[in-house]
């Protein structure tokens, strides 16, 4: 099984300081097979951050996703849509999410 290295953003970075932070990590990173390397910023954010680290080991994830696949749930967002995105993670069930 890989380990993963997760980086959850948050809400503290928007998509230009994101980018730029997301390139100077997938720079430095080497490829492996033992561990996937993964941010996950804000959801704006996914599509530029992705432009900016093609072709590099970071993977990219969404901080949560609507447990519907469609409908009327204004500000969610579904599980095929954040892989449409070209995300390969999420994260379900933060602590924070759960409060809310």
């Amino acid at each position: 099984m890989k380990k993963l290295l997760i980086a959850n953003w948050k809400m503290n970075l928007g998509f230009k300081k994101g980018a730029n932070l997301a390139s100077k990590f997938s720079n430095i990173l080497k490829k492996s097979n033992k561990k996937d390397y993964i941010v996950l910023p804000s959801l704006q954010s996914i599509y530029y951050i992705k432009q900016k680290i093609k072709n590099k080991p970071l993977n990219l994830g969404a901080q949560d996703c609507s447990p519907f696949i469609k409908g009327a749930f204004t500000g969610d967002v579904s599980a095929s849509m954040i892989k449409e995105l070209g995300c390969k993670y999420v994260l379900i069930g933060h602590s924070e999410r759960r409060l809310l």
